[in-house]
């Protein structure tokens, strides 16, 4: 065989082999998430939709291939309606499609936190969403929270006062991701709270520290979300615009945690890597 013909075969014959275990790594994902489905379905709780959102190589992980897959949820509410719920999950795949749920480098640092997607800084990193600290602080903080969050509420303010301790030293930027099938009326909140920072003005601490907002868990009356906002922050908001222009901006805003692979609140990433609000704390 002339060199160019073994050259050319030797260059298909990768192509297939990547391609065929490309293959096996987004099969070997699939069915392990609807393995894990499987046991928590029932008819109050169907799942569908299970598709590979990321595939991301991760450094110190040798030959594992990081995956994050989105599947929906639909939950059945007590008059009989499903109401599906876009969730994520991360996790490694070896080159033949088998799960690996807990991997270390040869420092014993977690790579399961480093499952994440590159991402535009410029975009994430936005002076509107910085809560505390200084943007040219060594650390970036991205917190993906809902208002009515129980563990945000008595997180985020806790953070908060931390980071500007350290204000050189981390920035957080905060991320309205509103958990709807749960807290209906954070969309209305959300949107108020937007409307506050377009204004100049910081609400969130506010919002996050009184009880009365818990009173808006389940409303979607906009004027009454913005007479209690009003109330608790002394900004004054209109809320005939909140039902429009603040939530197509909150949607924005929760596109770029999808992206990430965001399913609940709160969600932390620290300088391109996953962790808790708990050990971050500590």
């Amino acid at each position: 065989m002339k060199p160019k013909k073994v050259l050319l075969s030797l260059v298909l014959s990768s192509l297939l082999c990547t391609q065929l275990y490309s293959d096996e790594v987004e099969i070997g994902a699939k069915e392990f998430v609807a393995h894990s489905l499987d046991k928590i379905k029932s008819d109050s709780l169907k799942y569908s939709n299970i598709q590979m959102h990321h595939r991301i190589k991760v450094p110190g992980a040798k030959d594992l291939t990081g995956v994050i897959m989105r599947f929906t949820l639909e939950t059945k509410d007590q008059f009989g309606m499903y109401f599906p719920t876009e969730k994520f999950d991360s996790f490694f795949v070896t080159p033949k499609g088998i799960p690996v749920t807990q991997a270390f480098d040869t420092n014993g640092t977690n790579l399961m936190s480093r499952i994440v997607p590159s991402f535009d800084k410029s975009i994430y990193y936005d002076k509107k969403r910085l809560l505390a600290g200084d943007s040219n602080a060594t650390h970036k903080i991205m917190v993906f929270s809902d208002p009515l969050c129980p563990f945000c509420r008595e997180q985020v303010p806790d953070l908060m006062d931390l980071i500007n301790e350290y204000p050189k030293e981390y920035a957080i930027y905060l991320f309205d991701y509103p958990l709807l099938n749960l807290h209906p009326g954070s969309g209305l909140i959300i949107a108020a709270k937007l409307q506050a920072r377009d204004a100049g003005v910081d609400i969130s601490k506010k919002i996050y520290s009184d009880k009365r907002l818990l009173t808006l868990t389940k409303t979607m009356d906009s004027q009454k979300v913005a007479k209690v906002i009003e109330e608790i922050t002394g900004f004054k908001i209109d809320h005939t615009s909140l039902k429009k222009k603040y939530l197509d901006e909150m949607a924005k805003e929760m596109e770029l945690g999808r992206y990430l692979g965001v399913s609940g609140t709160p969600e932390v990433f620290i300088d391109n890597i996953k962790t808790s609000m708990d050990a971050f704390l500590r």
